[in-house]
């Protein structure tokens, strides 16, 4: 029997805890409810007209899901919020990364390439591991909160719980590509470095721009936060 940590909770009632095997199913589904569909990049891509890409990028959350750091954010009972957090090691001279090794060996689909790719170029447009001088990081990679939940501090509480974590497993830095206006607010309120940003009118998918789709999200920003 898994018997999750809790990580956080705040006045509104949401507890943050490590997600289990007992809960994964529940997780996976409120992502395909509320962050495929919602989340800027994915929107950009119009992820949702290619349910087989989306079916590729749970596989990725499922591999995630097994380092052992991802969160969940209970409300009422509910799972409301997710963090699948991925430990990074920094690859060696030569090597491939994670997300370029995903990429090339599990993703078909053009969508769930492009997606993929837009993490490897993020973390490529400033090198944390150099930056920081460190061999590991936790990447935020995945932050999704129900759509039917806003306002209740879940996406801040998730990011918080994350930072926890790593200092938990003696990860040196946390790093996440915040895409949308809310998630870069809830980085700047905690203090994160800002390494870059990128505007969505770069990223072109099948001839189009995202910023074509995004609306008011109009920016990916790389973000980090020290541990300590």
């Amino acid at each position: 029997m898994d018997i999750p940590k809790v990580w956080m909770k705040n006045d509104m009632g949401v507890v943050i805890l490590d997600l289990t095997q007992s809960k994964l199913k529940e997780t996976l589904l409120l992502m395909r409810d509320s962050y495929y569909p919602e989340e800027s990049a994915a929107v950009g891509i119009n992820l949702h007209e290619c349910p087989e890409g989306i079916d590729e990028l749970e596989k990725l959350t499922i591999e995630t899901f097994e380092d052992g750091t991802s969160l969940i954010a209970i409300y009422e009972g509910k799972v409301v919020g997710a963090s699948f957090n991925k430990v990074q090691l920094k690859p060696k001279p030569g090597d491939q990364s994670y997300f370029e090794e995903f990429r090339d060996l599990k993703c078909k689909t053009e969508a769930a390439k492009e997606y993929v790719n837009n993490m490897i170029l993020a973390d490529s447009k400033k090198d944390a591991f150099e930056h920081y001088g460190v061999e590991m990081s936790l990447e935020l990679m995945f932050l999704g909160a129900s759509r039917h939940c806003r306002g209740l501090g879940i996406g801040r509480l998730l990011v918080e719980a994350t930072v926890a974590v790593a200092q938990h497993r003696q990860i040196p830095i946390v790093t996440a590509i915040f895409t949308s206006v809310e998630s870069q607010k809830i980085g700047r309120k905690l203090q994160w470095d800002e390494l870059c940003t990128m505007p969505m009118s770069e990223f072109v998918f099948k001839g189009v721009p995202y910023s074509n789709f995004t609306g008011r999200n109009q920016s990916m920003v790389l973000m980090a936060k020290k541990t300590f």
